[in-house]
């Protein structure tokens, strides 16, 4: 997978657009069967989402911080990080 190539943590930055929202020299886009998992797992999320939001405003489940609008942080965010990773 494209993300193997970075590691942050030696200030190694995976970009594929800057901040104009030109592509960078360079930028590779993950392939589309990656691309087509990431779309499901947020939609996945936001429905996971949706329904323990659900359960808390009734009462039938404790406190619960919503992850509505950031799905693709989370999605990202795991599929970034190695096994050895702590989160």
């Amino acid at each position: 997978m494209v993300f193997d190539k970075y590691d942050p943590r030696k200030g190694e930055l995976y970009q594929v657009v800057n901040e104009a929202s030109e592509v960078v020299e360079g930028g590779e886009l993950p392939a589309d069967d990656v691309l087509k998992t990431f779309y499901h797992e947020m939609a996945l999320l936001r429905a996971l989402d949706d329904k323990a939001f659900l359960l808390q405003r009734q009462g039938r489940m404790g406190t619960y911080p919503q992850v509505k609008g950031a799905e693709a942080i989370q999605i990202g965010a795991a599929h970034a990080m190695n096994k050895e990773d702590w989160l």
